[in-house]
């Protein structure tokens, strides 16, 4: 999903991601080798890049 979400968004806002993706993994103490963790931190970058709709439409697809 990494990548597929760094092609949808301007490295600007990629950049502003990374910076509060180590806020969130800080602040919510996740530990990303765990599978629930890294559900969480997907959902957090989904919210903050606006990515609703495409992972409505592009993970649902990935999941069958």
């Amino acid at each position: 999903m990494l990548f597929r979400s760094y092609e949808t968004v301007s490295q600007e806002t990629w950049q502003l991601w990374l910076a509060q993706g180590t806020k969130v993994i800080n602040e919510l103490r996740l530990d990303l080798s765990r599978p629930d963790h890294q559900d969480i931190y997907d959902e957090q970058m989904i919210d903050f890049l606006g990515l609703e709709a495409w992972a409505r439409d592009n993970l649902q697809s990935e999941k069958k």
